[in-house]
């Protein structure tokens, strides 16, 4: 089996857009949460990240917790403090199914621990920055597999969306990298009719068994380093699909 890695040309259409969408909110009452609640599926639709100012924790229900993605601590006020620095809940691996194409930061099954206190137990940021570690594949999956492997046999062209949990590999806490596994056949196809490339990993063999094994060569060739420095290496070739990430190319250019 070879594996190989293909940069982005510019932002897929599936896999969710680097750009993001900056915005502070203060939100009272219903016409609040509504105005929010608004907000937050235009995000969705532009596959943008997203982040919010301060919220009460009801609201956040009525939004599905939406916000989650922040890592964020809670005051003696019921606020939910959210940072807009790109603090990250490392989250862990749910049994909940993920969307064909997860927007970025803004899905409505994030899971959530708390501890007597208010905070995040397992928020990757706070916990892991000068902590030396190597990215672990936690668990791997897909939506569009049916789909893609039907089309594959009977066209020969494969290209896939997955979503993966990675996370430090001495922590049980786990962040969601998207990307697109796909054969040859479909990257030459893809390059002739001169479509935008998303992230992809190229796979020989294709099967999920040889989808994971690639992804678990890619974490073992990340050299180890703080959570944040391994999430970044991995951002290179896949989309880290959380709330406040900006790339490092685009922090230079400020």
């Amino acid at each position: 089996m070879y594996t190989a890695i293909a940069m982005s040309a510019g932002i897929g259409a599936g896999a969710g857009g680097r750009a993001m969408v900056s915005a502070e909110a203060r939100v009272g009452g219903a016409k609040g949460v509504a105005e929010m609640s608004g907000m937050l599926r235009d995000a969705a639709r532009g596959k943008g990240n997203f982040g919010i100012g301060n919220a009460t924790s009801e609201q956040a229900d009525v939004m599905g917790r939406a916000w989650v993605g922040s890592g964020a601590s809670q005051s003696s006020s019921g606020n939910a403090l959210i940072s807009r620095d790109g603090l990250r809940q490392c989250r862990f691996p749910s049994d909940k199914p993920n969307s064909a194409h997860a927007s970025t930061g803004v899905q409505a099954n994030f899971e959530y621990r708390s501890i007597p206190g208010g905070r995040w137990t397992n928020n990757a940021s706070r916990c892991r920055e000068n902590k030396m570690t190597q990215a672990k594949l936690m668990g791997i999956d897909s939506a569009d597999w049916d789909a893609s492997y039907d089309k594959y046999r009977q066209t020969g062209l494969f290209g896939c969306y997955f979503q993966a949990s990675i996370g430090p590999d001495d922590a049980k806490g786990a962040e969601f990298f998207g990307f697109t596994a796909c054969n040859r056949e479909w990257l030459e196809r893809m390059v002739e009719e001169g479509q935008i490339l998303p992230k992809l990993l190229v796979v020989s063999d294709v099967s999920c068994e040889a989808v994971k094994r690639a992804v678990e060569l890619v974490c073992a060739a990340v050299p180890h380093g703080s959570w944040d420095e391994v999430a970044h290496r991995l951002a290179e070739v896949m989309d880290w699909e959380f709330e406040g990430y900006v790339p490092r190319d685009d922090v230079d250019q400020r």
